[in-house]
Parts: structure tokens; sequence; C-alpha cells
């Protein structure tokens, strides 16, 4: 796994001890695993030598890791405000700035590929934020958006009901409609995640056992989200082109 890596469990550990409601994931290696695997098609997808944005990068794991795979490439995290790990993630050779994601100061058409993370959900207008994702993008560029929250996911049902987080916005495949209006095109939505990666935040023993046997449990997820089930899984990702 990627978050093997010394340096990045040392950073992350610190952060979670300092805010553990920001970085209650790493506690959940089906999170990691799920994670890490979208990392690597970032990875297989990103055009060699290109200008990469992570944008609403958080804590910047997401941008060091990007660069951890694809040493080539010229990436850039960025969110409202800095972040004290930045610092440290700066060694593995990518950049930060903070700055409004809604609007960016890099002039039109000037990034090959975007990449964010549960981050449509969290800004005030996610209109501005599609068109904003246009502007910067080159002809062609290619924007991928992980961590959608999903309209008829049960895990956020079930969140609301036991009161233990959830996100007010949600989406549906009608976000297709937002992604064309953007001007965006080449439009590829798909469902994630049936069975919770959080758990532990329900039950510890439960926890254990899902850390135990997580790959397991992915490939059993993975054939579930082959189904007409799918329709109910936790999250939608979204890859498309300038």
């Amino acid at each position: 796994m990627i978050y093997d890596n010394k340096k990045v469990q040392s950073i992350f550990e610190e952060y979670r001890k300092k805010d553990p409601t920001r970085a209650y994931h790493i506690g959940s290696k089906l999170t990691c695993y799920r994670f890490e695997r979208r990392l690597k098609l970032c990875a297989r997808l990103i055009p060699k030598g290109a200008t990469v944005l992570d944008v609403g990068c958080g804590v910047g794991h997401t941008t060091a890791l990007l660069k951890m795979l694809r040493p080539d490439i010229n990436i850039t995290g960025i969110d409202i405000e800095r972040r004290d790990t930045w610092e440290r993630f700066k060694d593995f050779g990518c950049s930060f700035l903070a700055d409004d994601v809604t609007n960016l100061k890099y002039k039109d058409g000037s990034i090959d590929c975007l990449v964010s993370f549960g981050l449509m959900e969290h800004v005030d207008d996610d209109k501005d934020l599609l068109r904003e994702m246009y502007r910067i993008l080159k002809s062609g560029g290619l924007n991928l958006i992980f961590s959608l929250p999903n309209r008829y996911s049960f895990n956020e049902f079930m969140a609301r009901m036991m009161k233990i987080g959830h996100h007010d916005r949600l989406y549906d495949g009608s976000v297709k409609n937002k992604l064309k209006k953007a001007g965006f095109k080449d439009i590829k939505i798909k469902r994630e995640f049936l069975i919770p990666g959080q758990i532990n935040k329900i039950s510890r023993l439960m926890g254990k056992i899902f850390n135990r046997f997580y790959k397991i449990i992915n490939c059993m997820d993975r054939i579930l989200t082959a189904t007409p089930l799918s329709i109910f899984s936790q999250t939608l990702s979204i890859r498309c082109k300038k």
C-alpha cells in the first residue's frame, strides 16, 4: 500500500492526534485501499509531464502521493486555507497554494489535468466551481472528480438516521447536466462503494474485522456494485474533458 510509506504515515498520524475528526479515515484499511486504487487510476490517466492541480487538497497527502506515483508531473495542491502539513509534504516535490477554488489565480487554458476528492459538495456554489475548472483547463484537458456523495446512498441515509455525519448536498446522474452546462464533454460517471469503509465509527469490533479482511471485503463490494444495487452506492466518480 502507498500508505505504507513511513513519511506519509508519520505526518498523518501526527495530524490525526491533533485533529482526529478530520483524519478518522486513516484508521480504516478498506478506505485507504479504495483511496489508493483511485490514486493509481489517476496516475494511469494523467498525461506525461502534465501540469496538475489537486483542487481542494486539504491536508496535502493526495498531492504528495500523486507526485510519488508520477514524478514526471508538476502538481500543486490548492485549498482555501493553508495547512501546517503542507511544508512537510513539499519534500515530496509538490507545491501548495492557499486560494479560492471558485476564483483561481491561473490563466485561461493553463492546466493539463484537474483532480479533486470530496470537493464539489463543500463549495458554496458547485456551478461556479465547474465553470472555473473549465476555464483553467487546456483544450482536451482532463478533469477527474471523486467522492461525490450519492443522493440514494444507503450510507448517507444511515448517517442521517444515526446522526454521525452526513453531507447536505447530494448528487445523482443529473450532475451530468451541470457538467455539460459548464462545457465539459466525454463525461463518464461511475457509482462506487456499497459496503461502508468507516464501519469503525459504529463498532470497534467490526472495524478490526474489516481491517483484517479488507481485500476480501473490497472484492465483495466490487461484485455488488456491478449489480443494480449500485444505485445505493456511497459515492460517484466522474471523468470528463474540456
